[in-house]
């Protein structure tokens, strides 16, 4: 029953674990997700927010350029001077600044590294394409009307930048705003992380949780459920106990009724129960297989070792006589009536201690150590113990008892014939335990003389006035 407990729990336990693992997987998976989500829309309203701005800023420009009139714009003219010098202290966000190109030829015309980085004298920024959602064009080509912004994206010197272009007309050229998208990359992701962080902290928070509450759940469960069982076996006990009792009182008060055929030993069976229950514990010093519990089962078993003399006809039971051969043949069967009807009980209520220790006594009770018993001529260790120590009890009450073919001896004279029976009639170690407690033995067969003599003194009537 423990073992079952304990293998349940472990698989409640096992069942938590699990549910909190796929929950955590779950919540982790889940805040990924969201975090992939999230970043990919932040990111996509960043460049939209990026693009409107460069838009608004390339709008700007124009309208600065216009109101500057500027007519000539070739390099180092005054115009260009003053062009390049707006393109020059114009700083955007991300990175970004203003270029100026050739709307015809894409050629770069002013650019903030003009003086620093000469190479981009020689940029022809307008051939390279600008992505957008309508597709792909030559940023020369992109802008269709004056006033129209063309947004997008393209790849200027291996790096991605954010563009919006207009084009100023009367100076024949195109304006652009560039803005970095490296930036915006590292931003977005420091964000996903960040949310990453959050989600998998709130995942952990969560498992947590509910390993606790589960587990509190658990233990209140198996609290209950353990005082719940604990209260059944106590029922169940009890009510085995009950059952217990009163089938061995029933027994008891059978195997009485079988022996009540003769008033004279009618406490028999009781004084044969005290006398095994004295030897087994004696014997249990020595075999440890003899427990309290066993010792009891085996003196109330022997109450039953002589349950087949129902068997056995009133006329040879209680023949004060010496028996004929036929007559000891029949009643040396009630040993097999005996064992065949506790066997019989056996197979119908199913195995039990009691009834195998009352089928042993019952069957070999009558067996001799040195192999001169019956039924079968068992010797020595082949007799179970039972049937042993319960030969020596009826052997030692039927001598100090009275009987209708024979008188009580005494303790002495019935310790003198078990002495001489040792290694013969009697287990050796048996006689030993009994020389042990033979004070024990007297004691309780000294009563029972005592008490015959109390019944058979004649009761005097009182006289009459």
């Amino acid at each position: 029953m423990a073992d079952a407990q304990s293998q349940a729990r472990s698989k409640r336990w096992m069942l938590i674990l699990l549910v909190c693992v796929v929950q955590f997987a779950c919540l982790t998976m889940g805040a990924m997700w969201f975090a992939n989500r999230l970043s990919g829309n932040i990111g996509m309203l960043m460049r939209h927010q990026i693009l409107d701005n460069n838009a608004h800023i390339t709008n700007q420009m124009a309208l600065m350029i216009d109101e500057l009139h500027l007519i000539d714009i070739k390099d180092q003219s005054q115009d260009w001077y003053k062009l390049q010098e707006i393109v020059e202290n114009t700083h955007l966000p991300n990175d970004g600044y203003i270029s100026v190109i050739d709307d015809q030829t894409g050629q770069v015309l002013c650019h903030p590294l003009w003086n620093r980085q000469p190479y981009v004298q020689g940029l022809k920024l307008g051939q390279l394409m600008l992505h957008n959602t309508a597709g792909s064009r030559k940023i020369i080509s992109s802008v269709v009307s004056g006033d129209y912004v063309s947004l997008g994206w393209a790849r200027v010197n291996g790096e991605e930048h954010l563009l919006a272009v207009r084009k100023v007309p009367s100076l024949g050229i195109l304006v652009l705003a560039h803005q970095k998208e490296a930036p915006l990359v590292v931003a977005v992701s420091q964000i996903a992380t960040s949310v990453k962080a959050i989600g998998l902290a709130v995942a952990v928070a969560l498992m947590a949780i509910s390993l606790i509450l589960l587990a509190g759940i658990i233990e209140r469960y198996d609290s209950r459920m353990s005082h719940v069982q604990g209260h059944i076996d106590e029922l169940v006990d009890e009510k085995s106990d009950s059952l217990l009792s009163s089938r061995h009182a029933v027994i008891f008060e059978l195997a009485k009724m079988v022996e009540s055929r003769d008033n004279l030993v009618s406490e028999h069976l009781d004084r044969v129960r005290a006398y095994t229950e004295i030897l087994g514990k004696q014997l249990a010093s020595h075999d440890p297989s003899l427990s309290d519990e066993t010792v009891g089962l085996i003196g109330l078993a022997s109450c039953l070792h002589d349950i087949g003399n129902v068997d056995v006809p009133e006329s040879i039971f209680l023949n004060p006589d010496a028996l004929s051969v036929k007559e000891r043949a029949i009643m040396q069967k009630h040993v097999h009536a005996g064992s065949d009807l506790l066997l019989g009980i056996r197979q119908t209520y199913g195995r039990d201690r009691f009834i195998d220790f009352a089928c042993e006594i019952a069957l070999a009770h009558h067996e001799r150590w040195d192999g001169e018993g019956y039924p079968y001529g068992l010797t020595k260790e082949n007799i179970p113990l039972t049937a042993r120590i319960v030969a020596l009890a009826d052997v030692y009450d039927a001598l100090t008892s009275e009987r209708v073919y024979n008188k009580p001896a005494n303790h002495a004279e019935a310790r003198n014939v078990i002495i001489v029976g040792k290694g013969r009639q009697f287990d050796p170690a048996i006689v030993d335990a009994f020389l042990a407690t033979e004070e024990q033995f007297k004691s309780i067969s000294a009563d029972a003389q005592f008490k015959r003599l109390k019944n058979a003194r004649p009761q005097i009537e009182p006289a009459l006035t």
